[in-house]
């Protein structure tokens, strides 16, 4: 089973992904495939990419030639808040 999870473009540097929650995997025990899945459809991944997890929280994706690479923690509830504080640190 894989993650199931909606996706889309924030400006030209943030990609969210937000976990679906619907069985399976969560976005994030399975992120290596949500990323190579991500890709394999051309989305860009070399930005900036945060996901809402299954208990509603943001955090970051560290991708690096287009492959999962770790977590960095955000830790939010908030998109905005998350988006503010991803640009901000930069």
């Amino acid at each position: 089973m894989t993650a199931d999870f909606d996706y889309r473009l924030e400006g030209d540097d943030i990609l969210l992904i937000i976990d679906r929650n619907q069985g399976g995997r969560s976005v994030t025990n399975d992120a290596e495939n949500v990323i190579a899945t991500l890709a394999d459809r051309g989305v860009p991944v070399d930005r900036h990419i945060i996901y809402r997890d299954s208990i509603g929280r943001w955090d970051e994706m560290i991708v690096a030639r287009g492959r999962f690479e770790g977590f960095a923690p955000i830790g939010v509830k908030d998109e905005i808040e998350a988006i503010r504080l991803v640009r901000q640190h930069g």
